[in-house]
């Protein structure tokens, strides 16, 4: 293979036939298994085992259309897309420059190009990140990244800060040629991280509306922190077990000197205060403070039992990828998920 696009299994998925006519692939976050597969999809399907095939020859592994057989040939292609069982790599002969990755399943990417000659720049949301000691190229508005497994991939990401043509680029690509840049560009174009330059001098994918009013911190934050956007564990995955012992689930009392706060009578409180509809109706933002009369020892007390006391503590084990591990647990009048 010289300068090409090759699609390839992802790392870490296994594909083989099984019986009944099933061909079965397995990968790090799911299993896709294909049922009464013609001898001749199986083949071709074997064709993505290492180092996979040209992308522009996928057609042609399939003999013939009148069976309908390139009708279901593209539904798997599909279908193992979305799961993010198939990755797609830019290729130097044998050298993998950058690869394709999903980071969320559904989505297939789309079957966009780099043009030579046009000028591409990346988006305001590309940033460069070093999970698992790999360079990663991402942007929280794509569902695809782009891993940098070389060095000359990654320094055309870094010029690409500018507007310019994969032609001008391969001054500081280390010897590579205007296809292979243009395959490198094509990843970071299908990824959703680079784009065509607009009339400002900037990526024209970002004068989207929608996108307009996102900052870069705020969009990444909520790309990241909800289910289904990416692919990274969510929730208590106790990722640290085995490494750190959990912390304390109550603080422990610092030195000096202590001092009891008033604690108020909760039957009282609950049988006297305001509804709760009343509160919400007659509350107001106050601006301006009385510094020359601030609240008494006994209110702060109230304030603090009222939300920030302790009401429970217990332990607790809780199961991880390294084994059962015991944690202390604690609870407090203020709601919060997991008590």
């Amino acid at each position: 293979m010289s300068a090409a696009l090759v699609v390839s299994w992802g790392e870490g998925v296994t594909a083989a036939a099984a019986g009944g006519g099933e061909f079965v692939v397995q990968g790090p976050r799911g299993r896709v298994t294909l049922r009464q597969v013609a001898p001749a999809l199986v083949d071709a399907l074997r064709r993505f085992d290492p180092p996979g095939t040209e992308e522009g020859h996928l057609a042609e592994l399939v003999p013939g259309s009148g069976d309908g057989l390139l009708a279901k040939w593209c539904y798997y292609l599909e279908r193992l897309s979305q799961r993010g069982l198939l990755c797609q790599s830019a290729r130097a002969g044998k050298t993998v420059l950058a690869t394709l990755e999903a980071v969320s399943s559904g989505a297939t990417p789309p079957p966009a190009r780099a043009i030579p000659g046009r000028r591409y720049v990346l988006s305001r949301f590309a940033y460069l990140a070093r999970p698992d000691g790999r360079s990663v190229l991402e942007s929280p508005a794509s569902r695809w990244r782009v891993v940098l497994h070389d060095s000359r991939a990654a320094a055309l990401a870094g010029a690409l800060t500018a507007p310019a043509a994969s032609e001008e680029l391969t001054e500081i690509a280390g010897g590579l040629g205007p296809e292979q840049v243009t395959s490198v560009l094509t990843l970071m174009l299908r990824a959703g991280i680079l784009g065509a330059e607009g009339p400002g001098g900037g990526c024209v994918a970002d004068d989207d509306t929608a996108l307009q009013t996102w900052e870069f911190h705020d969009l990444l934050f909520h790309a990241r922190s909800r289910t289904g956007r990416s692919v990274a564990p969510h929730g208590g995955t106790c990722r640290l077990a085995g490494r750190l012992a959990p912390p304390p689930a109550v603080k422990p009392a610092p030195r000096g000197v202590m001092r009891e706060l008033d604690r108020p009578d909760l039957a009282r409180l609950e049988r006297d205060d305001p509804p709760l509809a009343r509160v919400q109706e007659q509350r107001c933002s106050a601006r301006d403070f009385d510094g020359e009369r601030p609240i008494t020892p006994a209110q702060l007390g109230e304030f603090l039992f009222r939300v920030a006391r302790v009401k429970d503590c217990w332990q607790a084990e809780v199961a991880t990828d390294q084994g059962p591990i015991r944690m202390d647990f604690a609870s407090r009048p203020y709601p919060s998920g997991g008590a």
